[in-house]
Protein backbone atom coordinates (compact mmCIF):
# COMPACT_ATOMS: atom_id res chain seq x y z
CA UNK A 1 0.00 0.00 0.00
CA UNK A 2 1.36 3.38 -0.90
CA UNK A 3 1.29 6.38 1.42
CA UNK A 4 -1.45 7.87 -0.74
CA UNK A 5 -3.58 4.71 -0.45
CA UNK A 6 -2.94 4.54 3.28
CA UNK A 7 -3.97 8.19 3.70
CA UNK A 8 -7.13 7.53 1.70
CA UNK A 9 -8.00 4.59 3.97
CA UNK A 10 -7.43 6.73 7.07
CA UNK A 11 -9.53 9.59 5.69
CA UNK A 12 -12.37 7.27 4.65
CA UNK A 13 -12.41 5.58 8.07
CA UNK A 14 -12.55 8.97 9.78
CA UNK A 15 -15.37 10.16 7.51
CA UNK A 16 -17.37 6.99 8.20
CA UNK A 17 -16.86 7.44 11.94
CA UNK A 18 -18.19 10.99 11.75
CA UNK A 19 -21.25 9.80 9.79
CA UNK A 20 -21.77 6.96 12.28
CA UNK A 21 -21.83 9.37 15.22
CA UNK A 22 -24.24 11.69 13.41
CA UNK A 23 -26.65 8.83 12.63
CA UNK A 24 -26.31 7.36 16.11
CA UNK A 25 -27.27 10.72 17.62
CA UNK A 26 -30.41 10.83 15.48
CA UNK A 27 -31.35 7.29 16.54
CA UNK A 28 -30.63 7.89 20.23
CA UNK A 29 -32.51 11.19 20.22
CA UNK A 30 -35.54 9.29 18.90
CA UNK A 31 -35.04 6.56 21.52
CA UNK A 32 -35.11 9.25 24.21
CA UNK A 33 -38.17 10.91 22.66
CA UNK A 34 -40.07 7.60 22.53
CA UNK A 35 -39.04 6.08 25.84
CA UNK A 36 -38.00 9.01 28.01
CA UNK A 37 -34.49 7.79 28.70
CA UNK A 38 -31.16 7.15 27.02
CA UNK A 39 -30.32 3.49 26.23
CA UNK A 40 -27.33 3.59 28.57
CA UNK A 41 -29.50 4.96 31.40
CA UNK A 42 -31.44 1.68 31.43
CA UNK A 43 -28.53 -0.52 30.33
CA UNK A 44 -30.33 -1.60 27.15
CA UNK A 45 -27.84 -4.30 26.19
CA UNK A 46 -29.56 -5.13 22.92
CA UNK A 47 -29.30 -1.52 21.75
CA UNK A 48 -25.76 -1.10 23.02
CA UNK A 49 -24.61 -4.34 21.38
CA UNK A 50 -26.33 -3.49 18.10
CA UNK A 51 -25.22 0.12 17.76
CA UNK A 52 -22.17 0.60 19.97
CA UNK A 53 -20.28 -2.69 20.08
CA UNK A 54 -20.94 -5.44 17.56
CA UNK A 55 -23.15 -3.92 14.88
CA UNK A 56 -25.68 -6.75 14.86
CA UNK A 57 -28.96 -6.03 13.09
CA UNK A 58 -31.81 -4.83 15.29
CA UNK A 59 -35.40 -4.02 14.41
CA UNK A 60 -37.84 -1.51 15.90
CA UNK A 61 -39.81 -4.50 17.21
CA UNK A 62 -36.73 -5.80 19.03
CA UNK A 63 -36.12 -2.37 20.53
CA UNK A 64 -39.75 -2.25 21.70
CA UNK A 65 -39.39 -5.66 23.39
CA UNK A 66 -36.10 -4.64 24.96
CA UNK A 67 -37.63 -1.47 26.39
CA UNK A 68 -40.64 -3.42 27.70
CA UNK A 69 -38.26 -5.84 29.42
CA UNK A 70 -36.33 -2.93 30.98
CA UNK A 71 -39.54 -1.41 32.35
CA UNK A 72 -40.22 -4.51 34.48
Amino acid sequence: MTDKQFQKAIDEARDLLIKYHQKLKVAEDEYERRYGCHPSDVNDDEWIDALHVVGIPITVEQVEKSVEYRDR
